[in-house]
C-alpha cells in the first residue's frame, strides 16, 4: 500500500517538545503527525445507501498547554487532508464514483480542572470543518 512508508514516517518522526519540568508551573506545548480512517456513509429516510467516503487522512495536530492555580487552558487544532474514495449516486440514482479532495480541520479550547482526584471536570468550545470537493 501507498501509505505504508507514510505510516512508519509518522511512528518514527513523532515530534514531542515538552517544555514543562517537575512542577506544574510551565506551559507544554506538543506536536505530532495522526491519521484519520474517514468511514463517512449517508443515509435516506428508507435506509438505501446514498454515499459513502473511505479513506485514510494523514495530518498533523498540536497542543498548547497553560497551567493556572485551579485550571489548565489547553489549546488544540489538528489538519487532516488527503484524497479518498467516493461511491454514491447523482440525484436520479445513477451510480457515480471517483475521488473526493478531503481537508478536516479541528481547533478547541479547553479548561480542565486541576485534581488529584482519579474523575476531572472540563469544559470548552469547539470548532470543526469538513471540506469536500468532489
Amino acid at each position: 500500500m501507498k501509505y505504508k512508508s507514510f505510516i512508519f514516517l509518522l511512528l518514527v518522526f513523532y515530534i514531542e517538545n515538552v517544555t514543562a519540568n517537575e512542577s506544574d508551573d510551565h506551559s507544554e506545548f506538543y506536536l505530532g503527525f495522526s491519521l484519520l480512517d474517514m468511514n463517512y456513509k449517508e443515509f435516506d429516510d428508507t435506509g438505501f445507501l446514498l454515499n459513502r467516503e473511505d479513506g485514510i487522512l494523514p495530518g498533523i495536530v498540536g497542543q498548547l498547554t497553560f497551567p493556572g492555580q485551579n485550571l489548565d487552558s489547553v489549546i488544540y487544532a489538528s489538519y487532516h487532508a488527503s484524497v479518498i474514495d467516493y461511491d454514491g449516486h447523482t440525484q436520479s440514482l445513477i451510480p457515480v464514483q471517483t475521488k473526493t479532495d478531503t481537508d478536516i480541520i479541528d481547533i478547541q479550547y479547553r479548561l480542565n480542572e486541576k485534581s488529584s482526584q482519579q474523575n476531572q471536570l472540563y469544559g470548552g468550545l469547539g470548532y470543526r470543518y469538513w471540506r469536500r470537493d468532489i
